[in-house]
């Protein structure tokens, strides 16, 4: 699981290394859904890698969805 505060985050390397071996099998896609998106790192990985797709995130627990919204405005 990821840790965070407001100076660094720290993702687990699965995570950084599903989406890159993702990236490197796919498409560039026009859209990218994660439904289970807190606190955040996986979607923003993608969007790293595709900034010009759009990006839908939701977690269908409100505190981590909270979480997600805070780590996506920094």
């Amino acid at each position: 699981s990821a840790m965070s505060s407001s100076a660094f985050y720290i993702q687990n390397v699965t995570q950084v290394a599903l989406i890159a071996k993702l990236a490197s099998a796919t498409k560039r896609p026009q859209n990218i859904l994660d439904l289970c998106a807190a606190p955040g790192g996986k979607a923003l990985a993608a969007h790293d890698l595709y900034p010009d797709a759009e990006l839908y995130v939701n977690d269908v627990s409100p505190s981590r969805l909270l979480r997600l919204r805070q780590n996506m405005e920094t």
